[in-house]
């Protein structure tokens, strides 16, 4: 059933003898069965610390700050006063060298309890 959603182009293209090479170059040994995932989790771990990194820098002479990255999410510790910056922030984030991310804004007064913003 899967095999009808699952395009073996890119598995092809960055699996060969056993390792599967990243679109950031990047060689991991893997079996078969676990390279798509293994190319998916790579590639997307440093798609976001690439724009953890960008958004860091964007907020360099900010009272916000980056506060850490989870997964493939960016957290920020955002103060009231950076508000105007939340679009370019987000644009940044969804930004990448494979396209564009679609990603959603959480807010909220600790991590526990943030709430989803439509923009």
């Amino acid at each position: 059933y899967l095999e009808k959603f699952y395009d073996k182009t890119v598995f092809k293209k960055h699996y060969k003898d056993n390792i599967i090479r990243t679109p950031f170059g990047r060689s991991i040994e893997v079996d078969p069965r676990k390279a798509l995932n293994y190319l998916t989790q790579s590639t997307t771990s440093d798609i976001v610390l690439n724009n953890a990194y960008k958004i860091m820098k964007l907020l360099s002479d900010r009272k916000s700050f980056l506060a850490f990255t989870m997964h493939d999410s960016v957290v920020l510790d955002f103060a009231k006063e950076d508000h105007d910056m939340v679009l370019q922030i987000r644009e940044v984030f969804e930004k990448n060298c494979l396209g564009k991310y679609l990603s959603t804004i959480r807010a909220g007064k600790n991590f526990g309890k943030m709430k989803e913003i439509k923009l």
